[in-house]
């Protein structure tokens, strides 16, 4: 009789008990985190939704209850720390206008998924996706500002070996600015310096954010066509449609954005430059459809 930790499957089963165990011991909550990726196991479809609202609950009591005032005291514990090594910070509030949702795509029991701290079991927004967006955001604008190759700007920002050969573009793109849409003049020189390449580390650090007023919704997605998803079989009128319900962060939630940096000047045009991706861009999954918008306010020294 093989031992019941050697099959996957009862494996799943031991951990979902364990979990379900604590449930009803506690009788108020565990780590979301745990509970949404490790309990979804055996749910059925018709069970998803049940089970998503006990997530819901359980990440706003655990934030509320748990995790609120810990996150606050480690953020400035880490702050306080790289202040004695001469960093300074800029904070930025995101007051999000629409619901968001980031790890949409990523790899779940289910069809679908959101990013969850696996330690503090509440959403969150990763300082590299908001290095990212901010990055993105930054290369559209000095293409269009200074009418140049989307590409050009990438391999200048990335310092590439090919525009490296190219030493007058390289010397031009250099010199390039954004500004009306900004605020402050910051030039592609500087945004090499605030993002960093392969070879040289950015001036800023972009810390992850968490939130500090959370309110967690479900919405629906309905794919008229499934067969033509999971099968490949082709689009038709006479398939089901089959609405697939997900977590969400809700409409007025609030994120505080934390950049380090020691150099002042980088870091209040870093700053600008973050509240204009996320205003104009926003973050996270479905974006086209509204998601991820909102309203950045720069906290003044």
């Amino acid at each position: 009789m093989p031992n019941k930790f050697t099959l996957p499957k009862d494996t799943a089963r031991i951990i979902e008990n364990e979990i379900i165990k604590k449930w009803h011991d506690s009788k108020k909550y565990v780590n979301p985190s745990l509970l949404f990726s490790r309990y979804m196991f055996d749910v059925r479809k018709k069970q998803k939704r049940e089970h998503l609202n006990k997530v819901k609950e359980n990440i706003e009591t655990y934030f509320k209850n748990e995790k609120k005032e810990a996150l606050i005291k480690k953020r400035k514990e880490i702050i306080e720390k790289l202040g004695k090594l001469t960093y300074r910070q800029k904070s930025l509030k995101f007051v999000l206008k629409s619901r968001m949702v980031i790890g949409l795509g990523a790899s779940h029991p289910e069809e679908t998924s959101i990013l969850l701290h696996h330690i503090y079991g509440i959403p969150y927004l990763p300082g590299s996706a908001v290095k990212g967006v901010t990055r993105n955001f930054t290369i559209l604008e000095f293409a269009i500002e200074n009418r140049e190759d989307v590409n050009n700007i990438k391999k200048f920002l990335e310092d590439s070996e090919e525009l490296k050969r190219n030493e007058e573009l390289k010397k031009k793109i250099e010199n390039y600015k954004i500004e009306e849409n900004i605020g402050k003049r910051i030039t592609a020189k500087e945004a090499k310096q605030i993002f960093g390449t392969q070879k040289e580390e950015g001036k800023i650090i972009f810390l992850d954010a968490y939130p500090e007023n959370l309110k967690i919704g479900i919405d629906v997605m309905t794919p008229h066509f499934p067969m033509y998803y999971s099968s490949n079989e082709p689009p038709a009128d006479w398939q089901t449609p089959v609405p697939i319900p997900f977590l969400c962060v809700e409409e007025g939630s609030i994120f505080k954005i934390f950049l380090l940096s020691n150099d002042n000047n980088l870091l209040e045009k870093a700053a600008l430059l973050v509240k204009k991706a996320l205003e104009e861009l926003g973050i996270g999954a479905k974006r086209m459809v509204g998601y991820g918008w909102g309203e950045v306010q720069i906290k003044r020294d």
